[in-house]
């Protein structure tokens, strides 16, 4: 297939989710960025997998404890996610989720706040209150 091939990047993917699992970010964020490269050469800008591409750096950002960068990634998955699966969809609030633990972790309370009752009000609308 290819070394630019979207399989290729999922393979990328998954390798960084399994560096992340041991505990080697930098292996990980590596990975992940492979990954990236890939998507944005060979898809569109506003792709979901762009936007699980940005969100999965930014997890990686936010284990080293880089929130700025986090943040930056977090909010880039975002953007096109409320572009291409709408606000209620699963991936945007748990994207919305992690922007709130973001800012909770730089200290900025308000905006966490904010995020999660965006989360809480996007799950009790897609899942019901009993979920």
């Amino acid at each position: 297939l290819g070394e630019q091939h979207p399989d290729t990047a999922g393979t990328c993917s998954s390798m960084g989710h399994a560096y992340s699992g041991k505990g080697e970010y930098d292996k990980a964020l590596q990975m992940h960025e492979k990954s990236l490269q890939i998507i944005l050469a060979k898809m569109d800008e506003q792709h979901p997998f762009t936007g699980m591409s940005y969100n999965n750096i930014g997890i990686i950002h936010y284990k080293k404890g880089d929130l700025a960068k986090a943040l930056d990634m977090f909010e880039k998955a975002v953007k096109i996610y409320l572009i291409v699966l709408g606000e209620k969809h699963p991936e945007t609030a748990n994207t919305f989720s992690n922007i709130g633990s973001a800012h909770e972790r730089m200290g900025n309370y308000t905006k966490a706040l904010a995020m999660h009752e965006r989360v809480l009000s996007i799950r009790l609308a897609t899942l019901g209150e009993q979920h």
